[in-house]
């Protein structure tokens, strides 16, 4: 009897062991932030010129995982990159980011909060805008990952205003025209411009 009392304390005591120490095998626990835009949404996809458009984004300070212990983030900037695109198959290009006092200064955000950054924009000519939300755009915050800084929005189109119509696109046909073919490639978001 009393030696199936001293098996079992031996057996929990194993047990014991291996669970405190199966809880991080980890030989460097890193000790810090880790930022990460979660969402860009643009409240319209297509507006007139110069129509204001809201940006709604949220920056999150993310929990630490296994040998993670997650740090708060302090003094680090959010800021909005423009890029621009005349027609669907021209590729982006780098317009600009926000002004220097235009850009979310954060003083401090704790492990597992997060912040909204909104913000009102128009768009001057017509064509096809992506925005990018980027975060500790200065790089002050010491992270676990650097690579989830910055996420893209949807294409947000623009079009002249008054007009019902993208004013980007035209397309005009004729009794050659191949209306099927026509039809897949404005679903494949192939554009071209037929002409009579």
């Amino acid at each position: 009897m009393k030696k199936n009392i001293y098996l079992a304390l031996i057996f929990c005591l194993f047990t014991l062991i291996n669970l405190t120490n199966s809880s991080c095998e980890c030989e460097d626990v890193q000790v810090a932030a880790d930022l990460a835009v979660t969402a860009v949404e643009v409240s319209k996809e297509d507006v007139p010129v110069n129509e204001s458009v809201d940006l709604i984004s949220s920056i999150l300070n993310l929990l630490g995982a296994d040998c993670e212990i997650a740090d708060e983030a302090e003094d680090f900037y959010n800021d909005y990159e423009v890029w621009y695109k005349a027609t669907p198959t021209d590729g982006f290009k780098f317009v600009n980011s926000l002004p220097a006092g235009d850009r979310q200064f954060i003083n401090k955000l704790v492990a597992g909060d997060d912040m909204p950054f909104n913000l009102g924009m128009s768009f001057d000519q017509p064509g096809y805008y992506l925005i990018r939300c980027k975060t500790d755009i200065l790089e002050v915050v010491d992270e676990r990952s650097e690579t989830n800084n910055s996420k893209d929005s949807k294409n947000v189109s623009t079009r002249s205003a008054g007009t019902q119509e993208s004013g980007i696109i035209r397309v005009y046909v004729d009794e050659n025209t191949d209306m099927e073919r026509l039809a897949e490639s404005i679903r494949l978001n192939r554009y071209f411009t037929v002409t009579k």
